[in-house]
């Protein structure tokens, strides 16, 4: 099963958006970590092969992107208002196809069907990447014979074999059922089956050089939420101050940190005046 594969450039209609999100610590010492959304917006034009310098693999790199992120709880009004800016700012029109991937979250789906309205059609994907990384998990984890059927079933997600897939998963589970391993395989078959409508050909996708997985928005996740929130274990935040800098950081990550600040410094003298 190909890890990696030749992306092609599309069209200039096309879209490819993605969310995912991260937890921040809630600086009231009896509430749980809340949640910050980010959404990554990039037109495929711009996403190229790059040697790594590091190993004989070909990377890829995405060259002008757009980020929306929000730590509101408000029912995802802000995110989905600011994935709208973002995506336009990429170019979305009425006249755009839109790549919408997710890890399978429902307030993930719930920002990216959004969009729906605002552009000319929209394939939402559950990604490869959170997919093989579930199933990697329990297979490491099983004897040879489960590993192995587990291995298959994972191939036939991989060729979009979506029923087939289902079906097999549940007959493994009924095998696991008195193991310790029951939780897991019922935690993969539930998300398998509830994000069924979302599954593709991901080899068919691949083979074509069109985008699969959302493994870019990782790198996003980490940069923008991660690395300033996640990382500063002492560091506590309210949803507010959170959302704040959140929105210097979306600037700084999509490059439009000196665009921003000019407008910024605009409305201080129109103010001042």
């Amino acid at each position: 099963m190909p890890l990696r594969c030749h992306t092609q450039l599309l069209t200039l209609t096309q879209l490819i958006v993605q969310t995912d999100g991260g937890y921040i610590k809630d600086k009231h010492p009896t509430r749980d970590n809340f949640e910050a959304l980010l959404t990554k917006v990039y037109n495929p034009e711009n996403l190229v092969r790059k040697a790594s310098k590091k190993t004989d693999n070909i990377d890829r790199e995405i060259t002008q992107k757009s980020y929306a992120a929000s730590s509101y709880k408000d029912h995802h009004k802000s995110i989905k208002a600011m994935t709208l800016i973002a995506a336009k700012k990429e170019g979305l029109t009425k006249e755009t196809n839109v790549v919408a991937l997710s890890d399978g979250a429902k307030n993930c789906w719930n920002v990216l069907k959004s969009l729906k309205k605002h552009c000319k059609s929209i394939t939402y994907i559950l990604d490869w990447y959170h997919i093989s990384k579930k199933f990697d998990t329990l297979i490491r984890q099983l004897n040879s014979d489960e590993s192995e059927q587990l291995t298959s079933i994972k191939w036939k997600v991989w060729h979009g074999k979506a029923e087939e897939a289902i079906t097999r998963l549940s007959d493994l589970y009924g095998l696991l059922v008195t193991t310790e391993f029951a939780d897991k395989a019922h935690d993969l078959l539930k998300y398998i089956a509830n994000n069924k409508a979302y599954l593709v050909n991901y080899e068919l996708r691949c083979s074509f050089g069109k985008v699969y997985t959302s493994s870019a928005i990782e790198s996003g996740v980490e940069s923008v939420i991660n690395t300033r929130f996640k990382k500063k274990h002492k560091a506590q935040w309210n949803r507010e101050s959170a959302h704040r800098v959140l929105q210097l950081r979306t600037s700084l990550a999509s490059n439009q940190w000196a665009q921003d600040w000019k407008l910024v410094k605009q409305c201080i003298y129109k103010n001042a005046a």
